[in-house]
């Protein structure tokens, strides 16, 4: 499933499109926030076709007790001073992030990091001259724990990028190089909560970053309906491979 005569990354763009095919409380349950009063909140039902510029649940412990919580965050990134200078990002290279790029730095510092939950992504490889749309979900059927950088400040409103997260990426590794050169940067659950712990030092999340991202291996991949192109399409067959 991971290797294509003729493939090519021109045009692809990364991580543009996330489907979540559970309800928005079983996320909570997965990750262990059961009990955590916020569960009937999200109970909304699944999206297989979800793109930038629309609110998507993110996980965090933001608050001054470092409770548990979860938003609808605004799923694109630009900080204010930023505005009118450039398109808005859905993504954020891990490099900048770990680097101290102004365009990350004071989240980072404010150990703002949050968790989008997903459960597979689509990519456009363009192979034999034609995009391909293809889905990338875990061999294991688990959920993903998509690691965010985030400007959402709690008990205010996420209405745009400036409020907004984005999804940290990484180079491709493996066999996953062949549906594009970059990757969202996905954590275990165990590794999830180290990294929403607001205790945990900018240094040991960089760590996170680096070494304990879900590897190439944990992935499968398979095209799947050019339908998914257009984001008004919805249901459980735009991800099912293609005969």
């Amino acid at each position: 499933m991971s290797c294509y005569a003729g493939l090519s990354l021109e045009g692809a763009r990364m991580c543009g499109r996330v489907a979540k095919t559970r309800r928005g409380g079983e996320y909570l349950e997965h990750i262990g926030w059961r009990e955590s009063g916020i569960v009937l909140r999200f109970d909304d039902a699944p999206r297989y076709n979800v793109p930038p510029g629309t609110r998507q649940m993110m996980l965090h412990r933001f608050g001054e007790d470092a409770a548990p919580g979860a938003d609808a965050v605004w799923w694109n990134y630009q900080p204010g001073w930023a505005a009118g200078k450039g398109r808005a990002y859905p993504n954020a290279r891990a490099e900048k992030v770990l680097s101290g790029s102004s365009y990350y730095r004071a989240p980072w510092n404010a150990r703002r990091r949050g968790i989008m939950p997903a459960d597979g992504w689509y990519e456009w490889p363009v192979i034999g001259g034609a995009k391909q749309a293809h889905y990338i979900t875990a061999r294991d059927q688990a959920p993903l724990w998509l690691a965010t950088i985030a400007l959402y400040v709690p008990g205010e409103p996420s209405d745009g990028p400036e409020r907004g997260q984005a999804i940290v990426t990484a180079d491709a590794v493996g066999g996953m190089v062949d549906v594009h050169d970059r990757r969202p940067l996905v954590l275990r659950t165990e590794d999830a909560l180290v990294w929403l712990d607001p205790a945990t030092s900018p240094e040991l999340a960089g760590q996170l970053l680096r070494e304990l991202a879900r590897p190439a291996e944990d992935f499968a991949w398979w095209p799947v309906s050019p339908a998914v192109g257009n984001v008004r399409n919805q249901g459980a067959a735009l991800i099912q491979p293609l005969a």
